[in-house]
């Protein structure tokens, strides 16, 4: 299955940004793949509302 990436642009301060670089040098993931899994992270503390469409991120093969 096929999913849309979206480009999207962010500015962090420059300490974050280095920290965020060193974690994915040291896992050996693109920076790319370091905030995609803060996000799926951050999302998880959130749950949806019953009412909204839910996404099934495991088919992303996000959940691990």
């Amino acid at each position: 299955m096929n999913y849309i990436m979206t480009r999207t642009q962010i500015q962090f301060p420059e300490p974050l940004y280095q920290r965020l670089k060193e974690i994915a040098e040291q896992q050996d993931w693109s920076l790319s793949e370091v905030m995609r899994k803060a996000a799926e992270h951050f999302v998880r503390r959130f749950p949806e509302e019953p009412n909204q469409r839910s996404l099934v991120f495991s088919d992303f093969g996000l959940w691990r």
